[in-house]
């Protein structure tokens, strides 16, 4: 049986935070899915909605932020999910219109 943690892990942890994807990595998830966006200055960034007001990080349209504000709202970037889910598989939910063309070319330019 495989599972996969969608949006991290989400009981213990706000979804798509560094700490719900570090932890389902921790308790053993082998397939970890996420969400992206592209924020306001071109950059993936791993959040469900659209907008930020679901959650507790903000308000308003997700591309209407730069990646940095973003962060510092709790929203991380793709590449750092991709950093802190050691080898568990991340699975990506593009969202929105560009984000196929920028993740093809993503993984280039990231060491």
């Amino acid at each position: 049986m495989k599972y996969i943690a969608h949006r991290g892990l989400p009981t213990q942890a706000l979804e798509n935070t560094l700490e719900s994807f570090r932890l389902a990595a921790e308790q053993g998830a082998r397939y970890i899915e996420c969400d992206v966006w592209l924020s306001s200055d071109g950059e993936l960034v791993v959040v469900h909605d659209k907008t930020l007001d679901r959650t507790e990080q903000g308000t308003g349209l997700v591309s209407a932020h730069t990646a940095l504000t973003l962060l510092e709202r709790g929203v991380p970037t793709l590449s750092h999910v991709y950093g802190a889910i050691g080898d568990a598989t991340l699975i990506v939910e593009l969202k929105g219109a560009g984000t196929a063309e920028v993740l093809s070319t993503y993984f280039e330019k990231t060491p």
